[in-house]
């Protein structure tokens, strides 16, 4: 996340999306196993990195507690 950015910028998805995978691992790591093949030409999205970044993690955590509560803890 980037506090204090009130305007949206160029940044690119895949750092972010790869940072915000780890940074969620806790989430994850006992019910799943996260596997990325990122574009490498996708293109720069302006946006706002901080609520991207919260879209991610609330995606990842979401997910990671709907496979959980399938496959247990």
């Amino acid at each position: 996340s980037h506090p204090g950015i009130e305007a949206p910028v160029e940044t690119g998805l895949n750092h972010a999306l790869q940072s915000t995978i780890a940074v969620a691992r806790n989430e994850w790591k006992h019910v799943a196993e996260v596997v990325t093949d990122f574009d490498p030409a996708l293109p720069m999205v302006r946006c706002l990195p901080g609520d991207r970044n919260q879209v991610f993690l609330n995606v990842l955590g979401n997910a990671a507690h709907a496979i959980g509560r399938v496959v247990g803890d």
